[in-house]
């Protein structure tokens, strides 16, 4: 009843405010109407507010948030009523002040039209950006202005006021939305959901008040129906909230022991502060925010591992990695903890949560166990789900993951899928002593317990050194106890075996059944001990959906305690090999046996298969331990006898979901020599296979795996097995995955035309584009498959897969295809088109252009707008149009987009446009230094503000921030100092640049030349230019440039020689500036036997077609005229060298000159007039030489007249060859008629 009269009251505040205060009650609605931040925390204040309700149970609770009631928003909490501004940013005063002075005339009309209800009242200013220190102070400063305050000015009410007013700063409620809805409600769909409410929203901003209160309704029922468990995402995935964070002191309570670090472990304490924490966000950081090692052309899903070893605190790292990132604003945060199956989920939900100031990151805890079936079903699954982003090159909408695991583990991953994953890892330091002491006083504030003494300075992993510390002892004494324990209360040793068959496969990080652990216990009526047992933390039962069966403690601790009982080095070695053996056999045919599932059934078979597969390379530490806790030997017996047991029983085959692991126990440890042969068993079992049976898919999968490894009769029979299962069951569920891992693998044109022909039958059209997709890919070029992409593709329905088939179909026709034109004309207002319209607006197809200005009219705040906003400019849509758009795709376009060709034309169609202008320089200012278009952008808005000193300014700021390797650095610098050549400031960046950029760089000479030509004598630029001339890679197209600058200015400079001799050494032969070195050196030491042997050197290697190859030939053979190897050097030459080369002539004549009689000369001179091209300027000069030598030649009169017919009208030459011929021939018709 109070609430309802609080309601009554407020209306009545409303009324009056409204009236007193028109131009502020309006704009409230209108800021409502035009922003969406006040939406989303109106819409996450709702649902708070209803969960609250919810939860605890409330019969009238009343409408809790009232929006468009008073200010931008009402909230009804904890007795009290908050009315609350909500601004998008409060980083000038004036915003503050505005909204101080709407939340003063509430606080004014209250005090005088419901007294009652101001001692409820108080008020918030809410925004996304802000510095709080500042807006308090703001707000401590603030007084109302005399036209808004009381008659009787009261200072003393001013301060009441303020006193009830605070700030916050919530910088997404969007992602706190998803959140709550995610975690607290499981929504299936939480972003569809929240999109809805905003477009109603919208909508009801039209509509006044009666809009909002249907609208409200609405949203009441939809949080309603989320109580209804059929319509509730299935649990796992977890968003990250801002809570799940370690706390800031250290309270008393328990530690973690042994058990997987959750999100809620971390907030409540467990965990001890360390100083590496810090530096591993800032790395992931770094990581996350950068581009790793550089562009990334197949976009490759980006990947963190923290790595290390086993026990050494990996998870719980990630644990404060997440929390870190979290706090600086990365989200949303999907932690899956150790479950992967939820990964391609998880991919599926990120898709469409990107957007510019939101990063999405998967997090995982161990996403690639050795012991997992699915595991690479399920990252193939979740990669797919990204693969239209890929081909778009959109790797920026790609989610980020960080995960940890053994570092073996993430090496086993890259490899596997190089091709998709691009992994960054950083491995877990050791623990000095330092840090060692400084978690015992944690461990001590926490506990309130002294930790015992030992392993002060031995090398012991943390999880074993907790362990220790609140076990009170040693592990192996704790090993000794627990032993002794058991053996006191149980006589026949059946807890003791039981215990040691859990431990025997615990240590190889796989659970042991808790079906049999049950039948064993209650059979030998020990259920008391184990109860006992884990009361006195002797040992704890951990039997959770992220892990499957039965574990007691860490796989550590368990191999401690296990190698603690049965010691290969205390006297016993033979008695205890055979028990680990006996153990080991026992436990793995209970696990299959009695596991729940098929995973949990075979996990132990997939360790053993990691620990006994031989390693190419050096072992991870983690594969280390698993080998060193495995006998070899006996081993692989057992397992055979096992393997045997179970394949030879003829009334029961061995099950499915078993032949797997032993496909590639098979392959990859074949001295095993299972007989019979799994692999066999498994072609023959899928001929006939019940495709309703477990493993099915995988047994295929595994089987087109190894394919290569096996011999080829095998290699055929499988094939045939796999196509067979496919032909025969086309309606399996698990067709699909199975169809395409065929394709991949085998590249079989029957496998494609199998896909072809059951993409339309049996695949939804959504489906159906995605398949088509990736089998295109696999074999781009399949007719069937193409055909039937262009078959499907009219009726297809708007999807980027089938956007990236309308695509493919497109740039491999020469003229657009009916069925690309069809879908296009269809889906055009769908963003999904965008890449297909950017490319028929390219291609200049007329009815693109309408449907290309409908989509940007749609769609153009899309990250890849672009693509059709820059074809609609080349095709010359109106600039009146396009600005808008174009102006808020560049405001908010990726970081890592290009805006420059769009900024360019804004800025020359619309030079004096305030909008454009601020637009472009906010980029400049914002844009990260090394893009690689920011000059252009600068030097079009230079070009349109010559003297503009912010852009001077901008352009200054930018040479000192952009990485000195940036291409453009020297064209920015050069346009200022152009402008400004004796600006000092200008000349200190320069010469700091010269010292910073890679030797290599190609614009390094042009800058050092503008400085070396205002300051030919300064000895910094002459030590800057010797130091680079040493460095330049030999094949720098300028070294001569600057080389030949300072030997100008220090003629006789030996230092400068010898760096000159050393280049010419070095360069490669091929390099345009070779021969100009070698001829000033020549000319400075003209008798110079090692010059004279480095050109001889040169000239065998240098390419024929180098076009100073005769000069360097030439000043050789005019000092040596009679030297015989010159002479051969020069008609190699002139057999290699292409005939159009222009200095042929030149060497050939230089040889003729001295050989007149040389007949070899004069075939070499017939062939090259035959071949070489009608234009060159010296074939006269040549056939001329002959001619002289040999007057009544009729194959050179034949040679001429072919020369005559084919050489171009205007060669200079012409006239001169006709001439010689009619000279000889005054009456020969046929020269006439040339003539």
């Amino acid at each position: 009843m109070a609430f309802y009269n609080e309601q009554q009251q407020l209306a009545e505040l409303k009324r009056a405010w409204e009236k007193d205060h028109p131009r502020s009650a309006a704009g409230g609605r209108l800021a409502l109407s035009g922003f969406h931040y006040q939406f989303l925390s109106v819409l996450l204040e709702s649902v708070r507010r209803w969960k609250r309700v919810r939860d605890e149970r409330h019969r009238d609770a009343g409408a809790g948030v009232f929006t468009e009631t008073l200010s931008d928003m009402v909230t009804a909490e904890d007795g009290a009523i908050i009315v609350t501004q909500v601004k998008r940013s409060l980083t000038r005063g004036d915003r503050v002040k505005s909204a101080l002075r709407d939340l003063w005339s509430i606080h004014t009309t209250a005090q005088h039209k419901t007294p009652d209800l101001l001692p409820k009242l108080h008020y918030r200013i809410q925004a996304a950006r802000g510095d709080l220190d500042k807006i308090a102070a703001a707000i401590r400063d603030w007084a109302p202005a005399p036209s808004d305050a009381d008659e009787d000015g009261d200072p003393e009410q001013t301060k009441a006021f303020l006193g009830k007013v605070r700030a916050e700063i919530r910088v997404d409620p969007e992602e706190e939305l998803l959140t709550l809805l995610a975690n607290g409600f499981r929504d299936p769909d939480p972003l569809g959901r929240v999109r809805g409410w905003l477009g109603r929203l919208i909508a009801a901003a039209d509509n006044g008040e009666e809009g909002y209160k249907s609208v409200a309704t609405e949203i009441w029922n939809n949080l309603q129906s989320l109580r209804d468990t059929d319509k509730q995402y299935p649990p796992g995935i977890y968003f990250w909230e801002s809570e799940d964070c370690p706390p800031d002191t250290i309270t008393e309570g328990d530690v973690l022991r042994g058990r997987r670090p959750q999100a809620h472990h971390l907030k409540e304490g467990f965990f001890a502060p360390r100083a590496l924490y810090p530096k591993l966000v800032e790395r992931v950081t770094d990581w996350a925010l950068g581009d790793g090692e550089g562009p990334d052309s197949t976009v490759r899903l980006r990947l963190f591992w923290i790595g290390g070893r086993s026990g050494c605190g990996k998870s719980v790292a990630l644990l404060h990695v997440l929390a870190g990132l979290h706090e600086q604003g990365f989200g949303p945060i999907l932690w899956l903890a150790n479950q992967p199956k939820l990964l391609p989920d998880a991919v599926r939900w990120c898709r469409n949560f990107q957007g510019p100031e939101r990063q999405p990151l998967i997090a995982l805890d161990d996403p690639y166990a050795p012991n997992v079936q699915e595991n690479d079903a399920l990252w193939d699954d979740a990669l797919k789900e990204l693969q239209d982003l890929r081909q778009q090159g959109n790797g920026e909408a790609l989610p980020l993951i960080v995960c940890c695991g053994p570092t073996e583990q993430a090496e086993q991953l890259e490899e596997n899928k190089e091709e998709h994953l691009r992994l960054e890892r950083v491995d877990l330091p050791r623990e000095e002593p330092e840090e060692i002491q400084l978690l015992r006083g944690w461990y001590r504030t926490r506990t309130g317990k002294e930790p015992p003494p030992f392993q002060q300075d031995a090398d012991v992993l943390l999880v074993q050194l907790f362990f220790e510390w609140q076990a009170g002892e040693p592990i192996g004494e704790f090993a000794k106890r627990l032993r002794n324990r058991i053996q006191g209360s149980d006589r026949d040793s059946i807890m003791e075996k039981l215990l040691s068959y859990v431990l025997s496969l615990n240590r190889l990080y796989a659970g042991y059944p808790k079906a049999t652990l049950d039948i064993r216990l209650d059979t030998g009526g020990l259920r008391w001990l184990w109860d006992q047992l884990r009361e006195e933390q002797h040992i704890a039962e951990y039997d959770d959906a992220d892990r499957q069966g039965v574990r007691i403690t860490h796989p550590h601790l368990a191999n401690a305690i296990y190698e603690s009982w049965y010691s290969l080095t205390k006297g016993q070695t033979k008695k205890h090999r055979h028990e680990r053996a006996e153990h080991l056999k026992v436990a793995l045919r209970d696990a299959l046996d009695h596991g729940e599932t098929p995973g949990e059934r075979t996990a132990p078979l997939w360790s053993l298969s990691s620990a006994l597969a031989p390693d190419d390379g050096p072992p991870g530490e983690e594969t280390h331990r698993m080998r060193g806790r495995v006998d070899g030997e006996e081993t692989r017996k057992l397992l055979r006898e096992i393997h045997a047991e179970r394949a030879r029983v003829a009334d029961e085959p061995m099950r499915l979901f078993e032949l797997p692991v032993w496909i590639q126990l098979a392959v990859q440890v074949p001295e095993l020599q299972l007989r019979p042969n799994p692999i066999d068993t498994a072609i023959d079992r899928i001929k006939g296979a019940d495709t309703q049976e477990q493993g099915l898919r995988l047994t295929c999968h595994k089987l087109l795996q190894y394919r290569d490894e096996i011999d080829e009769t095998r290699q055929g029979r499988i094939i045939e097995a796999v196509i067979g299962l496919l032909r025969r069951a086309p309606e399996w569920h698990e067709w699909r995955p199975v169809a395409m891992d065929a394709l991949w693998r085998t590249g079989q044109t029957e496998v494609s035309r199998m896909i072809a022909g059951w993409v339309p039958r049996y695949a939804t059209p959504t489906h159906a584009g995605t398949m088509l997709f990736q089998a295109l890919r696999i074999a781009p070029d399949d007719k069937s498959l193409l055909d039937t992409a262009e078959t499907l593709l009219p009726n297809a329905p708007a999807s980027f897969d089938w956007g990236d088939i309308a695509l493919r179909l497109l740039k491999r026709a020469e003229t657009p295809p009916n069925a690309v034109q069809e879908w296009t004309e269809r889906n055009y207002r769908q963003v999904e088109s965008c890449f297909v319209l950017g490319e028929l607006l390219r291609r200049g197809h007329a009815a693109a252009i309408p449907w290309g200005k409908d989509w940007a009219r749609l769609w153009h705040r899309e990250r890849a707008a672009n693509f059709v906003l820059e074809p609609l400019w080349d095709r010359g849509v109106s600039p009146e149009t396009l600005r808008p758009w174009c102006v808020i795709w560049v405001e908010n376009c990726p970081a890592k987009a290009n805006p420059s060709f769009l900024i360019e034309k804004l800025i020359h169609a619309f030079p004096e446009d305030r909008k454009v202008t601020i637009t472009a320089r906010r980029w400049l200012a914002e844009a990260p230094p090394e893009h690689g278009s920011w000059w252009y952008v600068w030097e079009a808005l230079r070009k349109a503000n010559p003297d503009d000193p912010e852009l001077d300014g901008l352009a200054r700021q930018w040479l000192a921030e952009a990485p000195p390797e940036h291409k453009s650095w020297a064209f920015v610098w050069q346009a200022l100092y152009k402008a400004n050549p004796d600006d000092p400031e200008l000349g200190s960046i320069a010469r700091q640049w010269l010292a910073k950029a890679p030797p290599k760089h190609g614009s390094w000479t042009f800058v050092w030349q503008a400085l070396h030509e205002a300051n030919p004598g300064d000895p910094e630029l002459g030590g800057i230019a010797r130091r680079w001339l040493a460095e330049a890679p030999p094949e720098h197209g300028s070294w001569k440039y600057v080389w030949e600058a300072l030997h100008k200015v220090n003629p006789g400079d030996p230092e400068l020689d010898s760096i000159a001799r050393r280049w010419l050494a070095e360069a490669p032969p091929e390099h345009e500036s070779w021969a100009f070195v070698w001829q000033a050196l020549h000319e400075a030491n003209p008798g110079d036997p090692e010059l004279g042997s480095i050109a001889r050197q040169w000239l065998a290697e240098a390419p024929p077609e180098h076009g100073s190859w005769k000069y360097v030939w030439e000043a050789l053979y005019k000092a040596n005229p009679d030297d015989p190897e010159l002479g051969s050097i020069a008609r190699q030459w002139l057999a290699e060298a292409p005939p159009e080369h222009k200095s042929w002539a030149f060497v050939w004549q230089a040889l003729y000159k001295a050989n007149p009689d040389d007949p070899e000369l004069g075939s070499i001179a017939r062939r090259w007039l035959a071949e070489a091209p009608p234009e060159h300027g010296s074939w006269k000069f040549v056939w001329e030489a002959l001619r002289k030598a040999n007057p009544g030649d009729p194959e050179l009169g034949g040679i001429a007249r072919r020369w005559l017919a084919e050489a171009p009208p205007e060669h200079g030459s012409w006239k001169f060859v006709w001439e010689a011929l009619y000279k000889a021939n005054p009456d020969d018709a046929e020269l006439a008629g040339i003539a």
